[in-house]
């Protein structure tokens, strides 16, 4: 290997995050196994032949206002499809009540509109699809990047929900939680079928975003006070009324982090957004900020959000 090359894998396994095409088109591991050996733990690369991956970091970054909270996520995948970043697993949690509608949701469908208004309560959109949610304290977040791929059922979206949701459940079961996934997109408590976790993606052509919600700690009247009945349910829900429909988990917050760290693999914990992502953001909010009350749509080139 010529040292300008060798030089440039020093610098790549320096930086967990660094562009996953540099390193998949660059180096080849069964030619040059030296590559993957003596890896500094936390910054480990994993190899399968022909390709280095960079690990899943794990980013703890709950921003000042909704609309930030929201676009960050965006703002992920935007540099993993770019190639300036990889696989992420995100948590955040807002300090202030808000309501997110999803891509084609209407609010006037969705939401109790004189009391949101009553008590100004923000309503926002979301880039992925799924229904509308109430954010707030107590409303754990989770997003994860993840490369089409990572694993066959990631570029499939039916099998991609069972896949992540899936490994939620394990991670909650871990932490003494008896969950279960309901397809598409729920996860419910196993005694009384209560929902504990609602997901949404977002899909590009490389990577996708699914992001889900984790009740813990969560004021559950607020639901049927800002929320209609969607017209649309599942089954297991059985015409329930919000109130008797969704429960928190019995868990402190750090013990859902760590869980589903944990089954994901992700390492480190970011708590700051780097130069390329506070550049991206602010590019986001000049451009959507004066259509976040009416909402904002998805890129014409992305597919299937769910």
């Amino acid at each position: 290997m010529p040292e300008s090359r060798l030089l440039q894998f020093i610098r790549l396994r320096e930086r967990p995050r660094a562009p996953l095409d540099f390193a998949r088109d660059n180096f080849d591991i069964q030619e040059n196994p030296e590559l993957v050996e003596g890896l500094p733990v936390g910054l480990h690369l994993y190899a399968s032949i022909n390709r280095i991956y960079t690990p899943m970091i794990l980013k703890d970054i709950s921003l000042k206002h909704p609309l930030e909270n929201i676009l960050y996520d965006e703002v992920l995948l935007e540099l993993a499809e770019k190639g300036q970043s990889g696989e992420v697993l995100r948590f955040w949690e807002s300090g202030e009540l808000f309501i997110v509608l999803g891509r084609i949701s209407k609010e006037e469908e969705d939401v109790n509109l004189e009391a949101a208004r009553r008590d100004k309560v923000s309503i926002l959109r979301r880039a992925s699809g799924g229904g509308t949610v109430l954010q707030g304290k107590g409303c754990l977040n989770y997003s994860l990047v993840l490369s089409k791929d990572h694993d066959p059922a990631v570029a499939d979206l039916r099998r991609s929900y069972a896949y992540i949701l899936e490994r939620v459940v394990l991670a909650l079961k871990n932490i003494g939680v008896q969950a279960e996934f309901h397809p598409i997109s729920d996860i419910a408590l196993s005694q009384g079928q209560k929902k504990i976790s609602g997901n949404a993606q977002k899909r590009a052509k490389k990577f996708i975003l699914h992001h889900g919600t984790i009740l813990y700690g969560f004021d559950l009247k607020n639901i049927g006070k800002y929320l209609k009945m969607p017209a649309d349910t599942p089954d297991y829900r059985r015409g329930r009324a919000h109130k008797d429909f969704v429960a928190n988990v019995a868990c402190d917050g750090r013990d859902i982090k760590k869980a589903i760290s944990d089954v994901f693999g992700a390492v480190g914990e970011e708590q700051f957004m780097d130069d390329h992502e506070l550049e991206c953001l602010q590019e986001f909010l000049d451009s959507r900020k004066a259509q976040c009350t009416a909402g904002f749509t998805a890129d014409a080139a992305l597919d299937d959000d769910v």
